[in-house]
């Protein structure tokens, strides 16, 4: 990996890490939800500034080209971030359903 390349990855996990660090600042983003945000941005900071690090998992998991692996590993950082906006989904659906439950009850109750 060039020298250039890395720096580049650096900056851009730290622009990553540095975005989303403002945004929950601001209150626009809770800590709970920021997490797999923080969690990518410093698995790309590691990796850039470790990149035999990826030759090595990627040899001890059996991939052939690094390549493999990065799609995998993005693949599932995809699918995490997915998982978490559902789970998030989900629950706003429940509050919902009862925060109607109670205004019909009072409603009900003028």
């Amino acid at each position: 990996m060039s020298d250039i390349l890395k720096l580049e990855m650096v900056v851009a996990a730290i622009i990553l890490l540095a975005v989303t660090l403002f945004i929950i600042r601001s209150e626009n983003l809770s800590v709970k939800y920021s997490m797999v945000w923080l969690f990518s941005g410093f698995l790309i900071l590691f990796f850039s500034l470790f990149p035999n690090s990826l030759k090595v998992i990627a040899n001890q998991l059996g991939f052939e080209l690094v390549s493999n692996m990065i799609f995998l590993i993005m693949i599932g950082i995809l699918f995490l971030i997915t998982m978490s906006l559902t789970i998030i989904v989900t629950h706003q659906k429940e509050q919902i359903k009862l925060l109607i439950q109670e205004l019909s009850n009072l409603k009900k109750g003028e």
